[in-house]
């Protein structure tokens, strides 16, 4: 098994600590939404910087390698409900779409 390893660096107030919040975010949402019942609410903070915007669900995507295959994953959500999700494999180079629910 291959192992890599990965490293964040940029000037101060870049992001990283956000980009770091947002991947655990992404992260507890995946591994406890076996978790949630109807009319829960689930635990996202909409942007806020534009006001066109502040409504909006929610994006999250990642893409990451694994056992030399390129994966996307993704989705967006709201406080009452995911509304989209997907996942791309690429084990030859071209898109296989794995996963794609649309609320």
């Amino acid at each position: 098994m291959e192992r890599g390893s990965s490293a964040i660096y940029g000037a101060n107030a870049a992001g990283k600590s956000n980009l770091l919040r947002a991947l655990r975010t992404m992260k507890r949402m995946v591994v406890d939404s076996a978790k949630w019942q109807h009319g829960d609410t689930i635990p996202v903070m909409p942007f806020r910087l534009d006001v066109a915007t502040e409504n909006a669900p929610t994006e999250f995507e990642v893409t990451f390698v694994a056992d030399r295959v390129r994966y996307q994953y993704g989705y967006t959500v709201s406080h009452d409900r995911i509304h989209e999700e997907w996942l791309f494999a690429y084990p030859h180079g071209r898109p296989q779409k794995w996963l794609g629910r649309v609320w």
